[in-house]
């Protein structure tokens, strides 16, 4: 067995050091993720801006990556357009409506509630009926004091957000300047030895995140324009707003669809007038979940299994456990990063640990 050397001591220190570095500093590397995403997702109008010349000159990096970095502050403003006026207006008008008035429209599906369970023998502990509970909870959760607690909790993260704003908008300006830097960071730590390895490894991830991220720009468009069209038939008020959130909160994997389909029925029913009438709502419910059930059905057989085939080239249920550890061990962060990560270390096993057995078994073309 050879010796440690003493270049090796310092090189196994200086790595760990890095890994406790990077672990502790996880809000960090969040932007960093996020900012690498936005210069992958970038990448096609940062090559058109390559090829667009004034005057047979073409255009300086530090104009093409304040264009580039504009265009993520444009997009995101016309989303602030799209959903702050409507929501502002809905809590307005939930502003004017008095607790006894929600009472009034919520009695049918409360007296529904009720009667079903106390068919199955549900009794809550400590109430007098399943009506007193469901309307104790109801006080609960609408209550004033919860919705200033709320308020205020917004308010006191508006600093944070400002500096994850800032420090993603830096990073995102200067890898969109200079695009060569995280290859050259990455060439720095890597042996001469397997220089070209990683070279062509780079160049695959660049590709696989790349298609990646179209991927999922075209599954939110999708998803958009279905739920929009399917609440647009049934007259539900709002139905892009609802459409474009489900598409965009369908990035987490899973749980995001539900979130989705949740929230959109809250608000197909809080903005449509009517919906709420004892003789029309559960109708109007089953036609609002079947859009989403549709939607969804689509996403699990067709979106989803095209997207991941062509970026990752994984098995389903591969990606199925790959995105529950993520999960686990980061939270929703951690399930929406989970399948380009998982591509970057399918990319990395392929060049450099295709000795192994089971990281070819992994790895390999389907």
């Amino acid at each position: 067995m050879s010796k440690i050397t003493r270049k090796q001591l310092i090189g196994g220190l200086l790595a760990f050091i890095l890994i406790l570095v990077l672990y502790f500093s996880f809000p960090v590397m969040v932007y960093l993720a996020i900012a690498v995403s936005l210069t992958i997702a970038l990448s096609p109008l940062m090559e058109f801006l390559d090829r667009v010349k004034i005057r047979q000159k073409s255009l300086p990096d530090w104009l093409k990556a304040l264009i580039g970095l504009l265009s993520v502050f444009l997009f995101f403003y016309l989303l602030f357009l799209i959903f702050v006026p409507p929501l502002l207006a809905e809590l307005y008008a939930i502003s004017d409506i008095s607790m006894a008035e929600i009472y009034q429209n919520l009695e049918t599906p409360i007296k529904t509630i009720e009667n079903w369970a106390d068919e199955i023998g549900i009794k809550p502990v400590g109430y007098e009926s399943n009506r007193e509970y469901i309307l104790s909870k109801f006080s609960e959760y609408f209550n004033i004091t919860n919705l200033t607690g709320t308020l205020t909790g917004l308010v006191s993260a508006m600093g944070n957000l400002v500096i994850a704003l800032f420090s993603i908008a830096f990073i995102t300006f200067f890898l969109l300047k200079d695009r060569h830097i995280p290859s050259s960071i990455v060439l720095a730590f890597t042996p001469d030895s397997s220089s070209d390895k990683m070279s062509r490894a780079l160049a695959q991830i660049k590709y696989s995140l790349r298609r990646y991220f179209i991927g999922i720009i075209v599954q939110i468009s999708l998803i958009t324009l279905i739920v929009s069209f399917g609440m647009s038939v049934f007259n539900i008020k709002n139905a892009f707003i609802i459409g474009f959130f489900a598409g965009l909160i369908n990035i987490i994997p899973y749980i995001g669809p539900v979130i989705g389909a949740t929230i959109g029925t809250l608000i197909a029913f809080g903005t449509t007038p009517g919906l709420l009438a004892a003789e029309v709502w559960q109708f109007h419910l089953l036609k609002v979940l079947s859009v989403f059930a549709v939607v969804q059905l689509l996403d699990n057989f067709i979106f989803q299994p095209l997207i991941f085939s062509k970026s990752v080239n994984a098995h389903p249920l591969e990606i199925f456990f790959v995105i529950l550890v993520a999960g686990n061990l980061f939270g929703i962060v951690g399930m929406i990063v989970a399948v380009p990560a998982y591509s970057v270390f399918r990319v990395i096993g392929r060049e450099f640990l295709s000795e192994y057995k089971w990281i070819r078994s992994i790895t390999k073309e389907r």
